[in-house]
């Protein structure tokens, strides 16, 4: 199996947990050296992440990539467009190199250089490391394998931009980039030279933002506002937590780097040092608003605050309606008015008073009086019933100190007798 494995380019090494004189000892050293690798031994459980780490860098000195491993003229690179976030490394191709350290691209790094070999690696990177900057050559720029590199008239020029940036020294232009963070906006403020040449056909400069991700996605192009003379400004949301990198665009080749503006977490976990609590804070809202603090929930289940509502009265005024309705209809049926008028004891008085009769028109429904169940209204003149009460309310009563009433007149009888005639002709006629 070992052979196997060393005909396939693969190195077997063996480490130890004990020492060179143990039984097994032997076979480990056997196993490493058919295997064409390293052969270690450690009492110390605590000292194996040591031996791992050390056999992995000895390993990794092995990842060299040569020109005649792949290109026999020398290996291309390229300079990629974000490059020109960390300065001014020149234009045009890349020139060949004989060899370099095959390295990949950390998630958070910006390459500047990549090899247009089949790996695609980097041969320049850069990226933030908390409040500092890194940068990474991965190529050789002075030996044996520098290749046209060494021989680069902007080789220098590629160097000390590399310096300047880890430096963060300010740019050589006439410009000055400022950014500031409120909340989740950045606020970018770019102050021009004065006495800058050509200041009227200058036209305004150009915001360049690199949004942090783990892919590479569209830079922003926030619009700048002047807001003086020879300042202008521009405003640009942080969506998400990470570091965002800025370039000024000042002509048709000029770029100018700005400062990064990093958002580490969301604006509400922000710590409220010389501020005011939150819970001052609501407070004083509160008190402004004309409302009230209210900390804790099953407080504001069991004591709602007001809010106004519409109430339709309808139901109700239906429900007094048909109650209304009812207690008449049982109040005439059941003659419970006259009921309720017996239980009420009469006023001892030495004569009643009673008032005249009033016509029928003028009459109320309650002045009528209460005819009950079998009971036949008598017949008038004009043939309309009327009830024995509103007779006797019409003819006031007979008093001690009056005299007898006389007997009927003549007048009177025969009055009688021609309605009693007239009521027998009209009988005869409808039974004709």
């Amino acid at each position: 199996m070992i052979r196997k494995l060393a005909d396939g380019g693969i190195t077997v090494s063996v480490i130890g947990l004990g020492t060179d004189h143990d039984s097994d000892s032997e076979l480990l050293k056997d196993i490493a050296k058919r295997g064409g690798g390293e052969i270690m031994f450690a009492n110390d459980p605590l000292e194996l992440p040591r031996l791992f780490t050390q056999d992995t860098m000895n390993i990794a000195r092995n990842t060299f990539i040569k020109k005649e491993d792949t290109h026999p003229q020398g290996i291309p690179g390229q300079l990629v467009g974000q490059s020109r976030l960390m300065g001014e490394l020149g234009s045009g191709s890349f020139p060949n190199v004989d060899g370099y350290n095959l390295c990949y691209l950390k998630p958070e790094a910006t390459p500047a250089v990549v090899s247009q070999d089949e790996y695609q690696a980097p041969w320049s990177a850069f990226w933030y490391r908390g409040l500092g900057r890194v940068a990474a050559l991965t190529l050789e720029v002075d030996g044996k394998y520098a290749g046209q590199f060494g021989h680069w008239d902007k080789a220098n020029d590629f160097l000390i931009t590399h310096v300047r940036w880890l430096l963060g020294s300010p740019s050589p232009d006439d410009v000055f980039v400022r950014i500031d963070r409120a909340g989740e906006d950045a606020i970018a403020t770019v102050e021009l030279d004065p006495d800058r040449a050509d200041k009227s056909r200058q036209g305004p400069p150009t915001l360049i933002v690199v949004p942090p991700g783990a892919e590479r996605e569209e830079p922003l192009t926030p619009d700048f506002t002047w807001t003086g003379p020879d300042t202008l400004e521009a405003r640009f949301r942080m969506d998400r937590t990470g570091t965002y990198r800025t370039l000024v665009k000042t002509g048709e080749r000029k770029f100018v780097r700005g400062p990064a503006v990093t958002l580490p977490y969301s604006p509400e976990f922000v710590p409220r040092i010389g501020l005011p609590s939150g819970t001052e804070t609501l407070k004083g809202m509160a008190e402004l608003s004309g409302g009230k603090l209210r900390t804790d929930v099953l407080e504001v289940l069991s004591d709602p605050p007001r809010s106004a509502r519409s109430l339709s009265l309808i139901p109700w005024l239906m429900g007094l309606a048909i109650g209304l309705l009812v207690t008449e209809i049982a109040g005439r049926r059941l003659s419970l008015w006259q009921r309720v008028s017996a239980l009420i004891p009469e006023r001892e008085t030495a004569a009643p008073r009673l008032e005249p009769a009033r016509p029928a028109a003028t009459r109320k429904w309650w002045d009528l009086p209460v005819r009950r169940a079998g009971q036949r209204p008598a017949a008038n003149r004009s043939g309309r019933s009327t009830s024995a009460p509103a007779a006797a309310l019409s003819t006031p009563p007979p008093t001690s100190a009056a005299p007898p009433p006389a007997g009927p007149t003549p007048e009177a009888a025969q009055a009688a007798i021609d309605v009693f005639q007239q009521a027998k002709d009209r009988a005869r006629r409808r039974s004709q």
